[in-house]
């Protein structure tokens, strides 16, 4: 059985891909001011899985409403593109605090306050990230 982590990783096989088509990341805005990111070959295809229920286990809980960014990374690697997809979410979570964003490998909520602290360099002020606060205090 595949664990959340693997099953949000879009399917493709190397073997068959086409190597000029480059990965996408995205940002997708949820019910209840909550945002998810992820990376797709097929953003729009993906975005529908997402509305179909076929998608991540956020975007089951908090119905997705529309794509708000979608940025070419510029490559066909996975491996970098996650790497932006990552970026992405620390981005919007610093921006819209850890419970409101979802995406790469900050599928939970602590991962993504432990990463915030090495990031922003607020020690334990950081502990502010996951509160309900939109910005970290100075």
């Amino acid at each position: 059985m595949q664990t959340d982590e693997e099953r949000d990783l879009p399917e493709y096989d190397d073997n068959k891909r086409d190597e000029s088509v480059l990965w996408q990341v995205y940002v997708l805005e949820l019910e209840g001011g909550c945002f998810y990111v992820g990376i797709a070959l097929d953003v729009t295809k993906r975005f529908q899985e997402h509305v179909d229920g076929d998608g991540a286990n956020f975007t089951r809980l908090h119905k997705p409403l529309r794509i708000v960014e979608q940025i070419c990374s510029g490559t066909c690697d996975m491996k970098k593109a996650q790497n932006l997809e990552n970026q992405k979410t620390l981005e919007y979570a610093l921006k819209y605090g850890g419970h409101k964003v979802k995406g790469g490998r900050f599928f939970s909520h602590s991962k993504l306050i432990r990463k915030s602290q090495h990031v922003i360099g607020f020690g334990d002020k950081a502990a502010h990230f996951g509160s309900r606060k939109k910005s970290v205090p100075e």
